[in-house]
């Protein structure tokens, strides 16, 4: 099956873990792809681009389409 021309390719393998320092705290952070959120004080890696065959772009006809809904805050009037 062919896959539409705005479609990335397959992802290129397995993802791949790391281990950093948080930033926020100095603790010991695992990843995936470079990317981590710290359980201890809640910081967040720097934003960085994924790797190739990991992107994937929301076309206008996707973003159109979305009929995601939230639900509302529990104190939203």
């Amino acid at each position: 099956m062919e896959q539409p021309a705005w479609r990335p390719a397959p992802a290129p393998g397995d993802p791949y873990c790391t281990t950093d320092t948080c930033a926020g705290c100095g603790a010991v952070v695992h990843g995936i792809h470079g990317r981590w959120t710290c359980a201890a004080c809640g910081s967040c890696s720097p934003y960085q681009e994924p790797p190739e065959g990991w992107a994937t772009e929301i076309t206008a006809e996707e973003l159109a389409a979305n009929t995601v809904a939230y639900d509302s805050p529990p104190d939203a009037p």
